[in-house]
């Protein structure tokens, strides 16, 4: 989840002034490593670091700067809500390379990679973000599936087969662990189609 806040003092005759705005990515408590590579992209695009530090129930990556927030605030509404969130819409004409390291972070964050079967699996409550995203993979060739869970209140989503040979291609992990078993199974389909095609 991500969220912004911002404290403001007000000086007599003048408006509010923002003094200080914060962006905090919570994670969940067994993904701190999550947070390394959040921290070392803002450093990368921004010149400065955030800070990853335990809460009660999650890892919390805080980014404390006005000019973040922003120039964050340019691509996607700080009122984020999980049931509701969409892909903003200038990603669907953004190019490949930029449409690929927006996935990369979102299935960094959310996915699942499974060895048996093999797969990369994400769960979602908001199917029309699912789809968004599923729309983002097909725009650089990978196809994928989308169930239902749970009488409809959750879904999730499927990439398979030959799909994660192309998933690794285009987007990857920056996990490593994450990429190490990606690779496996990815490995494993492409050995797989060799012999396949080598039988007579």
């Amino acid at each position: 989840m991500v969220c912004c806040q911002e404290k403001v003092r007000s000086v007599p005759g003048d408006r509010p002034v923002p003094i200080l705005a914060r962006i905090s990515r919570n994670l969940p408590r067994k993904r701190r490593g999550v947070g390394t590579p959040l921290s070392y992209l803002v450093r990368r695009a921004y010149g400065i670091s955030g800070s990853i530090y335990r809460s009660k129930r999650e890892w919390d990556l805080e980014v404390s700067s006005k000019r973040v927030v922003l120039d964050l605030s340019k691509y996607f509404s700080f009122k984020w809500r999980a049931r509701s969130w969409r892909v903003p819409k200038l990603f669907f004409k953004a190019p490949r390379i930029a449409r690929a390291a927006l996935l990369r972070g979102y299935f960094d964050a959310e996915a699942y990679v499974q060895r048996s079967p093999r797969r990369i699996e994400v769960h979602m409550c908001n199917r029309k973000g699912l789809c968004d995203i599923r729309a983002l993979l097909r725009s650089l060739g990978i196809e994928s599936r989308i169930y239902a869970m749970s009488a409809g209140r959750s879904w999730k989503l499927h990439v398979l087969g030959s799909d994660l040979v192309k998933f690794e291609r285009s987007i990857e992990f920056a996990i490593r662990r994450k990429q190490r078993t990606l690779h496996q199974i990815a490995s494993h389909r492409q050995l797989t189609g060799i012999f396949k095609k080598r039988a007579p």
